[in-house]
């Protein structure tokens, strides 16, 4: 039986962390080590992060990229280094090594959302964990160094909120270690959370919106029929990402969205309200090939989807210039929508159904939350002072 190809290096690549230069980068390549049968992963730096640009950084990663390339197609051995091969046979022991690891197994199960949650705050610990400690292995990271990491991220102006996220995920991936019998404690279990009060997204005023819809239709024509159908239809941003032509059913006034894009897994439709039908037709949207993205790339529907945070960061863009606060975003049209909604006199089941909520109690929580209220009594006949 002919033996397979052995496979005795891959060839360098860049981590370049999401473009970040607050971060450390460097160039990383794989080879065989001979006595595990296990191609063993090695780290090169160089000068990279001495770089304060983008250009000059991508240059010097460049340059390591075609050296070690062409070392390695040489005949070039890693192992054969002194001092060094010891540091490679221990390297699965080293805690960022591992968790990097383990955050692989844990995509698996994750929305695609969730991953890219997931990896800015694994990745953020990984380089803190570089920049402190080196190869720190994985039985001597404790509870003291994870309270000292949680206190950077404090001191890096970090919400409540955000420092409570990287504590449950953080502690969830060392949960999998001591389950696996890797460690024994989890360092960060008997870690609390810190109290924060979460604000929730405010609807936009009248001349909020005035503003925004001015300014938008001036920066970018496809956002604004983004927001649409988030103000219209109370589509969130996740599931318009998704969306394609054939949900869109122009004769009966609604749009499908199927369990595949949906944050709950369910398969529901909603209505689509009369400014919005007139909107589609103009711009002859729902003619288009089915299979096409509603939202595609180049501002236009097509067979590629804008990337995750597009319309997010454009819109942000929009209301900084404009200093609203971190109160108003992109999903601020939704609550917005809502409002109107109720002022317009529409039914609170009409309103539950284009929400997709499960019940008409799930509603009126989430207007009170938003702060709707009918309070044209109080207004017109409190009694004066």
């Amino acid at each position: 039986m002919p033996q397979k190809n052995i496979v005795r290096f891959k060839l360098p690549q860049l981590f370049d962390a999401d473009a970040d230069i607050n971060k450390r980068w460097f160039v990383y390549y794989s080879f065989l080590n001979d006595s595990t049968h296990k191609l063993e992963r090695f780290k090169v730096y160089g000068a990279i992060n001495k770089q304060s640009n983008l250009p000059d950084r991508y240059k010097i990663a460049e340059e390591l990229i075609l050296k070690y390339s062409d070392q390695l197609k040489k005949g070039f051995n890693p192992f054969d280094l002194p001092d060094q091969k010891k540091e490679v046979l221990q390297d699965s022991f080293y805690l960022a090594n591992i968790i990097i690891k383990y955050l692989e197994k844990r995509k698996q199960g994750l929305r695609r959302k969730t991953v890219f949650t997931y990896e800015s705050k694994v990745n953020n610990f990984v380089t803190w964990i570089d920049q402190n400690y080196k190869k720190i292995e994985l039985k001597h990271f404790d509870k003291e160094k994870a309270l000292k990491y949680i206190e950077y991220l404090r001191k890096e102006s970090k919400s409540n909120t955000t420092v409570n996220n990287y504590i449950i995920i953080l502690k969830s991936l060392f949960d999998d270690l001591v389950n696996d019998d890797l460690m024994e404690k989890n360092p960060f279990f008997k870690i609390k959370k810190i109290w924060s009060c979460k604000q929730g997204k405010l609807p936009f005023k009248l001349y909020q919106r005035e503003l925004l819809k001015e300014a938008i239709i001036k920066e970018n024509k496809q956002l604004w029929l983004f927001v649409q159908f988030i103000y219209y239809c109370f589509i969130r941003p996740g599931e318009l990402r998704n969306l394609k032509i054939e949900a869109i059913d122009i004769d009966q006034g609604i749009i499908n969205i199927d369990g595949m894009i949906s944050k709950n897994k369910k398969t529901q439709s909603v209505g689509i309200p009369l400014p919005l039908i007139e909107e589609l037709k103009k711009q002859n949207i729902y003619k288009l090939p089915g299979n096409y993205f509603v939202f595609g790339k180049k501002g236009l529907p097509g067979p590629d989807q804008v990337a995750i945070n597009y319309f997010s960061n454009e819109h942000r863009k929009i209301t900084r210039a404009l200093n609203f606060s971190g109160r108003y975003s992109l999903y601020s049209w939704k609550s917005t929508g809502a409002v109107n909604a109720v002022k317009a006199g529409l039914g609170l089941k009409d309103i539950q159904l284009q929400l997709r909520h499960s019940s008409l109690e799930m509603t009126d929580i989430y207007l009170q939350s938003i702060g709707v209220l009918d309070n044209k009594a109080i207004m017109n006949n409190f009694p004066e002072l």
